[in-house]
């Protein structure tokens, strides 16, 4: 987890040296994967914070003010998570319409970026009033209602995968017609395909939702489901800077580069 973090840290910092020092050009893109970076290190220290309160501990061995903090701490990951996975979705079709500056092009990052955000923003929402009152989360005791949890976790991870697609294959008829070489059109391609991991990711996460939302083992179940939702963040956050880090690499490496 902290590897994946630091791998990211140090390629946002890459990718903002590329572009405000050897390009001196930053651009919508650069500030969305910053905000994305910083919600990704939420989703992290959120964990972090977690582990403190019974995650990867057995459920029985907590006392009921302990649940209740793990439960508290889960409840402000998943919204953290959302507001990253949003934030690197914007990251991806704002750098298509810097990169791919024609009209039909941008006018399908737009569209995309209305579904992203406004996806995001209902997720964030219908997580925060998962329960009525919200307190419900994480207050056992009380008389809440909430959600069904596993379909609409479910619901959440088919919908992001779905755009995960979306966004991965929206570039492709674009590259496709760009006067390069055969070489530097598969070179690109694969740079701009790099949000395949993400997509893989987050079908693997999938699989652990059940057992995370159905288990009477919920700090123990969970461990699974944090590691995936903080690689998929950071991998997201990771694969849209690389594309960017040329000009640094023709600057460090000119002989490889060229």
């Amino acid at each position: 987890m902290s590897t994946m973090l630091g791998l990211a840290t140090v390629t946002v910092a890459a990718r903002f040296y590329t572009r405000l020092v050897i390009i001196k050009q930053l651009g919508a893109d650069d500030w969305a994967v910053a905000v994305s970076w910083l919600f990704t290190l939420g989703v992290g220290i959120t964990a972090i914070v977690a582990t403190k309160y019974g995650l990867g501990r057995h459920t029985s061995t907590l006392d009921p003010e302990t649940f209740a903090g793990f439960l508290q701490c889960l409840y402000a990951l998943i919204i953290i998570y959302n507001f990253a996975l949003g934030a690197v979705k914007a990251s991806f079709l704002l750098q298509y319409r810097r990169v791919f500056g024609v009209s039909r092009m941008l006018l399908l990052c737009n569209i995309g970026l209305g579904i992203v955000v406004l996806w995001s923003l209902l997720q964030v929402f219908l997580t925060a009033f998962f329960c009525s009152p919200p307190s419900g989360f994480w207050d056992i005791t009380g008389k809440s209602k909430c959600l069904p949890e596993l379909p609409f976790w479910y619901m959440n991870a088919a919908v992001n995968i779905f755009t995960d697609l979306m966004i991965l294959i929206l570039p492709l008829p674009a590259l496709s017609k760009l006067k390069l070489g055969r070489t530097q059109k598969y070179v690109l391609t694969g740079l701009f395909s790099l949000g395949f991991f993400t997509c893989a990711i987050s079908i693997i996460r999938i699989q652990t939702l059940k057992s995370a939302a159905t288990s009477r083992d919920p700090t123990w179940e969970n461990v699974a489901a944090a590691c995936y939702s903080i690689a998929e963040t950071t991998c997201g956050t990771i694969c849209i800077s690389v594309p960017t880090l040329r000009p640094l690499l023709a600057k460090a490496l000119p002989q490889i580069s060229s």
